[in-house]
């Protein structure tokens, strides 16, 4: 990947795309990105589009169709290799969806979280809503709280709030089950060494003692909620300690403190295991009592319950990857029949539809009988009616009864859904997609958290850092830099605008290389009304390529 590098390119580039130069000077769309370009440069993935795709989707362009909203002629003159064709890029991704790729990406974006410092993790069990035509498994939908055809996307973030990994499946095997595969593939994949622990805190969805069991044998350890926990035993023991949180509002010195009381000790249910009562009150004084449970013996009491505490950050990347990176895009609507995947899933076994079938008829005779039972009972006078009513309801649950068992119970979940027609989504496209799309969000914030911290205003400092990022401008090459102003379209007020120039002065103290130009360095300014006005009157007096 390389810039342009010499005038005579630039000015046989610019007749070719029609981009306009005056007064040396380049006018280009997107001339933002390049405050990405030296972490973009470093992507050596060598992956056909994967460059182009991350560039566009922090352009704003969460899939291949939005792409046509971007202007290809100026992103060619910043990278040439880019191609605006829609099919052609399309034909590209299919070529390029391999796990091979999904896979060398996902490393990546270890690489660069540096993962191996890491030793606290999110895992959440992402569901999105499939609104194709395929017959495809169901399961719970949290969004729409319904139950619905879903694609099942796990992932795991970083403490810090970092999306690190993804897995895309369907609902064949259940969170229980994916969890330890997974988790082995994290491990191999990153690298961990298998002696290392890591601790993930999970959503309760986890909840089984048989596998915490089988979880006490490994270095993977668990923070989770207790299922069914009923309040009250706070008030049964000895008060461990107590401690609080601050929680940042709109910026650093607006705040609220969350208070915390918690008793630590064994689990009753698992004692090799931790439980973590805890009376947490917020700062209206509300209070509630809830039941953390870990494997984790060595961890302090107040990192347990803060990193569950803290489960909102995953939630809230959740909602900014979907709205601002499209992770929540089909990408493609690929799939297979259950025949082919077959050989390459663990079968189960699963009630056959005739025992589901009867289960159902067994379970509202015996609800009419018991309402008959009950009125009968109560009532005061017999009814006759009611008596036959009752006597013909015992008699058809007799009969399912005796049906039931001469029915056969389980079957090959494999085989059941083959002859059911169920498909499974091929998500091999998406796998590729969505693992570029997370590495974006990861530069984004990587170069946004500088000026993060010195706008401290947490209400709209997205929404300014990603105006700049997507700045049209003017771009101009000499000796020893490459001069680039930027023209956002906010009017930001003095002090933003002051700390804007005070992020780009830092960005060009840091010699962005151009490894594609011959060492020269980026040079970033927000452009000057007088820049825009001495451009106009040269370009009205000459023609566009008379440099």
């Amino acid at each position: 990947m390389k810039l342009l590098t010499f005038d005579r390119e630039i000015k046989e580039k610019s007749e070719l795309l029609d981009i306009k130069i005056t007064d040396n000077y380049l006018f280009a769309h997107h001339l933002g990105i390049l405050l990405v370009f030296s972490a973009i440069a470093k992507m050596k993935l060598h992956i056909p589009f994967a460059t182009q795709w991350l560039v566009t989707v922090l352009l704003g362009a969460k899939n291949i169709e939005q792409t046509k909203i971007l202007d290809f002629a100026s992103l060619k003159m910043l990278f040439p290799e880019f191609n605006k064709d829609l099919s052609y890029q399309r034909e590209s991704l299919a070529k390029c969806a391999s796990a091979e790729n999904y896979r060398r990406l996902l490393k990546y974006n270890g690489e660069l979280l540096n993962v191996e410092n890491e030793t606290l993790f999110y895992y959440d069990p992402h569901t999105e809503p499939y609104l194709g035509m395929r017959k495809i498994l169901k399961s719970w939908s949290g969004g729409t709280g319904q139950v619905k055809k879903v694609i099942n996307m796990d992932f795991i973030h970083t403490a810090k709030g970092f999306p690190l990994y993804l897995k895309h499946d369907d609902t064949y095997y259940d969170l229980r089950e994916r969890y330890p595969k997974y988790l082995k593939d994290f491990r191999e994949l990153f690298g961990i060494n298998e002696d290392k622990i890591i601790t993930f805190v999970i959503d309760r969805g986890i909840y089984k003692e048989d596998l915490f069991r089988e979880n006490l044998k490994t270095k993977n350890k668990i923070i989770t909620w207790e299922k069914n926990y009923t309040k009250g035993e706070f008030k049964k023991a000895k008060q461990t300690g107590e401690f609080a949180i601050k929680k940042c509002r709109n910026k650093d010195d607006d705040f609220k403190i969350y208070n915390f009381k918690y008793i630590d000790k064994k689990w009753e249910k698992i004692e090799e295991m931790r439980q973590l009562i805890v009376l947490a009150t917020s700062p209206k004084g509300d209070s509630i009592e809830v039941s953390i449970i870990t494997d984790n013996k060595t961890m302090a009491s107040e990192e347990v319950i803060e990193a569950i505490m803290s489960r909102w950050l995953q939630e809230n990347d959740f909602k900014y990857l979907g709205k601002h990176f499209g992770i929540n895009e089909i990408t493609s609507y690929d799939y297979k029949n259950y025949q082919e995947v077959s050989k390459n899933i663990e079968d189960k076994e699963t009630l056959t539809g005739e025992i589901i079938s009867l289960r159902k008829k067994k379970s509202e005779i015996t609800k009419k009988l018991k309402s008959s039972l009950l009125s009968e009972k109560t009532s005061k006078n017999k009814n006759k009616k009611r008596s036959e009513n009752i006597e013909k309801l015992s008699e058809e649950l007799e009969k399912i009864k005796s049906e039931m068992k001469e029915t056969e119970e389980k079957e090959s979940k494999s085989a059941k859904l083959t002859r059911e027609d169920y498909k499974k989504l091929n998500t091999s496209k998406k796998a590729v997609m969505d693992s570029i799309k997370i590495i974006a969000r990861n530069i984004f914030y990587q170069l946004f958290d500088p000026f993060k911290k010195e706008y401290n205003n947490y209400r709209d400092d997205h929404v300014i850092f990603r105006n700049l990022l997507h700045s049209h401008g003017m771009i101009k090459f000499s000796q020893g830099k490459i001069k680039v102003l930027l023209c956002p379209t906010i009017q930001y007020p003095q002090k933003t605008k002051e700390i804007i120039q005070n992020f780009l002065h830092q960005t060009n103290k840091n010699n962005v290389t151009n490894n594609g130009g011959f060492g020269r360095k980026f040079e970033f300014e927000l452009i000057k009304p007088e820049d825009i006005q001495s451009s106009y009157q040269r370009y009205k007096q000459q023609t566009i390529f008379d440099i």
